[in-house]
């Protein structure tokens, strides 16, 4: 701003930034009059939008504002001295929401484990020649073969499970065929995920696929029974 600028320009001045150029050197960026106005007006509405976050429910709705809000930090004309308090607040958001998210695929991976070793029960008092089965543990390959072989703890019989990863909005498939015959289970895993935009493969006893929209899952499942029926 030049040095004769009207005295009214000059009522509001904010530092915005302050960063090290070299050794002993560091480069301020200031703005005054309606644009520092503007910058100072920024920190109260920014603060209302951390609030409502911390109010709402967790989900990638919450997820994808906590990016916004991080994103906003850096890019927004702020008073320098304001957004350090304002980092914390997010970051504080962004660990609470992280360990939320913990508990919660905790508990999920609880109820997968009690939801195989009840199809394991099912099945040994009700022999079913294969078992399609669906669960809420995101894309974890290793804990999917885990509850394979709870299932197939009491009767070995072909599995096909499918896992929804809701926030990658992506579906895990593995399927384990042990006396791999008619049914093959790298065939099993590529009908189920080919048709859907998906791909996958492996061996004749053991497959893993994936495929886009958690969604489609009821569609995936409806393929992986029809396509074992064909084959047994």
């Amino acid at each position: 701003m030049p040095s004769d600028a009207p005295t009214p320009l000059l009522e509001e001045f904010t530092i915005i930034s302050c960063k090290a150029t070299e050794a002993g050197i560091r480069r301020i960026e200031a703005l005054t009059g309606e644009e520092a106005q503007a910058a100072i007006a920024r920190v109260p509405e920014f603060r209302a939008r951390i609030d409502r976050a911390r109010a709402a429910p967790s989900g990638p709705a919450l997820e994808t504002e906590i990016k916004a809000l991080e994103s906003d930090l850096n890019d927004l004309a702020m008073p320098y001295h304001e957004k350090t308090p304002l980092r914390d607040l997010v970051a504080e958001l962004r660990a609470r929401v992280h360990a939320g998210n913990k508990e919660l695929q905790k508990q999920r991976e609880q109820q997968a484990l009690e939801k195989a070793e009840g199809l394991s029960r099912e099945l040994a008092v009700n022999p079913a020649p294969f078992v399609v089965a669906s669960f809420e543990v995101g894309s974890n390959a290793k804990l999917l073969t885990t509850l394979i072989s709870k299932i197939q703890e009491k009767t070995p019989v072909p599995v096909a499970v499918l896992s929804g990863d809701i926030e990658k909005n992506t579906v895990s498939v593995v399927a384990s065929v042990p006396n791999p015959g008619g049914l093959k289970a790298n065939e099993w895993v590529q009908a189920i995920a080919t048709p859907l935009g998906g791909k996958g493969g492996g061996k004749p006893n053991t497959a893993q696929a994936s495929f886009k929209e958690v969604s489609k899952i009821p569609d995936a499942q409806a393929t992986a029974t029809s396509f074992a029926s064909s084959k047994l």
